[in-house]
């Protein structure tokens, strides 16, 4: 079921980042990322599981420069595309925890419940992403550099949490 969710994940936020380079035309990027996937699969069968985190490096780079350079028809798909990148860099470390644990009758609700976790994260970060696209907010550089290093700090604190269980 994880390794399932997973490639869906991974499909569709590598997809959606090299749908919003090809759309605006940057065909030879599109292909790249579209390779990526390929790769990142392979990693998962041979069980490389840190080619997750190059993989999520490379999608929020890519997505960053198509932002930077400001893509108009890929805005949307940058931010789906870090989305789901998220949940697919985040289910490769629960499915190698779970190679790693003992398998018992609990470990299909540990997958059900991580599952359902990280896409009600995935969703609430795309709509959280596309509020600055509906409302047009002029940021100072400086502003944006305090927001990310916010959002970094705030990701990371939630990732940790929900890995503990969601307990304080």
């Amino acid at each position: 079921m994880t390794l399932t969710a997973l490639i869906i994940s991974l499909t569709l936020g590598m997809g959606s980042l090299a749908w919003g380079y090809y759309t605006s035309g940057f065909h030879r990027l599109a292909l790249v990322l579209a390779l990526l996937v390929v790769f990142w699969g392979g990693s998962l069968w041979r069980r490389w599981y840190w080619f997750s985190s190059l993989g999520l490096l490379a999608a929020v780079g890519a997505a960053a420069y198509g932002m930077w350079i400001d893509l108009s028809a890929g805005l949307n798909w940058m931010i789906a595309g870090v989305a789901g990148v998220l949940i697919a860099w985040d289910l490769t470390d629960f499915l190698r925890r779970l190679y790693l644990g003992a398998r018992d009758d609990h470990s299909r609700s540990l997958e059900r419940g991580h599952i359902a976790r990280a896409v009600i994260l995935g969703v609430a970060g795309m709509l959280l992403g596309s509020i600055p696209l509906v409302i047009n907010l002029k940021f100072s550089f400086e502003w944006g550099v305090l927001l990310v290093l916010v959002a970094a700090f705030g990701i990371t604190q939630l990732v940790s949490w929900l890995r503990h269980g969601g307990q304080f």
